[in-house]
């Protein structure tokens, strides 16, 4: 007889399952391309822990900002289209950068410019923590415990090893 897991169940589940792939990539474990057939059965033993919801500040990001400072410059040129394209397209400055890379064109700049650049982002971002609204945030979930895999009594063939088509 199966029965659907319920949240607590499938996310402590899913937890300590993240844990434990966590600690194969840290052994230098890996799954080889393929398809793979699985048939098995997990006992799961432990305790989950969920902290209070919080309110957060929205994360600062300069990108999401240009786009609306970059299209309201754009908005006051006679052909704001053209300025855009010739910043923006892939046969633009945009472009350009894409193709040099970005640590490249940057070293060509002005160091005094990239100083500026760096002031200005601090302190909008000093701006940004005090005026942004704070956003919910779920608590933090913690799981202890193990997951076994169950003996079964048929066989397990090709667990673990890619099937071939």
């Amino acid at each position: 007889m199966t029965q659907e897991l319920t949240l607590v169940e499938s996310t402590a589940l899913s937890k300590m399952a993240e844990k434990m792939m966590k600690a194969a990539k840290d052994n230098d474990e890996t799954i080889e391309p393929g398809n793979y057939k699985f048939d098995f059965t997990v006992h799961c033993d432990g305790s989950m822990s969920r902290g209070e919801s919080t309110q957060v500040k929205a994360s600062f990001k300069m990108n999401d900002l240009l786009k609306a400072v970059i299209l309201r410059y754009a908005a006051q040129y006679d052909d704001p289209e053209s300025w855009l394209r010739a910043l923006l397209d892939v046969d633009g400055a945009l472009g350009a950068v894409i193709k040099l890379g970005a640590p490249a064109v940057l070293k060509s700049v002005d160091p005094d410019l990239i100083r500026i650049w760096d002031e200005i982002e601090k302190s909008s971002k000093e701006i940004h923590t005090k005026v942004a609204p704070k956003l919910p945030r779920a608590g933090n979930t913690s799981v202890v415990g193990e997951i076994k895999q169950v003996a079964q009594k048929q066989t397990r063939r090709n667990v673990g090893k890619p099937s071939k088509w």
